[in-house]
């Protein structure tokens, strides 16, 4: 019988250890929740793909209960599926690597599926203010310009991203290490890697966005935050060689 220890010490390698020590939701809420969720999808036999397919479904429902469902309560539902999104980014590197199916398009599909989730996560909590109350601290601002931020901050999320691709299918891969590499980050960047990654306490500041009506901040801060890391990015990655 699989049991969620056997699949902690399996998936969380030496090497995985070493990449998510300071991304603190993962390691001490997200994983211990992946590995009780992974056992009944290996006991079904489905595989690590599947699953990173079956999430983006969870992300377009997350998306439309969040954004476009009025009523509180479909709002911290619509919080809690993105939440169950960010288990499943985690079942499916388990299962991969319990089952040693590991390989490079397992890794292609996890990112296709977090391409999905992270913008919409932003939108989302952009569109959801116009269902919003107004919450403790009001901003004198017409709410369908939040509409507008929260698309802006899912795009910030991506054009980097589309960026620094593009400059290693025309230089070389090395290029992108220095942004890949979490083991390096300053102390900076991991407060931004827990702030903003989907996996960090992205989720949990949401919900306390939605419970306490701070929607409009929540999506003005997060505007902010991901414009600053897209100029000192994109500086980066198009600084000459």
């Amino acid at each position: 019988m699989i049991t969620p220890k056997m699949i902690k010490e399996k998936s969380m390698t030496a090497e995985k250890k070493k990449i998510s020590h300071n991304n603190y939701f993962p390691r001490f809420v997200l994983r211990p929740v992946s590995y009780v969720l992974t056992v009944p999808f290996l006991e079904a036999g489905v595989s690590a793909n599947m699953v990173s397919f079956l999430s983006i479904f969870v992300s377009i429902a997350a998306f439309i209960l969040l954004g476009f469902t009025p009523g509180k309560a479909a709002q911290i539902a619509g919080v809690l599926m993105f939440f169950l999104w960010c288990v499943m980014d985690c079942v499916d590197g388990n299962i991969a690597r319990y089952t040693g199916k590991a390989s490079a398009h397992g890794v292609l599909w996890d990112a296709a599926a977090g391409y999905v989730s992270l913008p919409l996560m932003y939108f989302s909590m952009g569109v959801s203010v116009m269902n919003m109350g107004k919450g403790v601290f009001p901003l004198v601002v017409p709410d369908y310009y939040y509409v507008v931020l929260g698309a802006l901050t899912a795009m910030f999320t991506l054009y980097p991203r589309l960026v620094l691709h593009k400059k290693e299918a025309m230089f070389t891969e090395s290029v992108g290490k220095e942004f890949t590499d979490k083991t390096t980050y300053s102390m900076a960047e991991n407060i931004m890697l827990n702030l903003t990654s989907s996996t960090g306490f992205l989720t949990p500041i949401m919900l306390v966005a939605v419970i306490f009506d701070l929607g409009r901040e929540f999506t003005l801060a997060y505007f902010l935050i991901h414009l600053a890391i897209t100029l000192v990015s994109m500086m980066r990655i198009m600084k000459e060689d």
